[in-house]
């Protein structure tokens, strides 16, 4: 993950391929445990999951979660 200096950040592969990172920073800092237990992402595995998701949907076609304008819904 590559952040510029105006904060918008992109996802990378080893293959040089690139894409928008289309989620709120932060937004999958949590993750439910198998015992219902909340725990912090490491930011290693956030930027992976954030990177995962956004791929898919651009996939789908979807449009970018940022900035979300105040009639949108998701």
């Amino acid at each position: 993950m590559k952040t510029d200096l105006l904060g918008s950040r992109t996802c990378l592969t080893d293959t040089s391929e690139t894409w928008p990172d289309l989620l709120p920073r932060g937004a999958l800092a949590m993750e439910l445990g198998p015992q219902l237990d909340m725990s912090h992402r490491t930011q290693e595995s956030q930027d992976l999951q954030q990177c995962w998701y956004s791929y898919k949907f651009l996939l789908m076609k979807e449009e970018s979660l940022l900035p979300l304008p105040p009639d949108s819904e998701v």
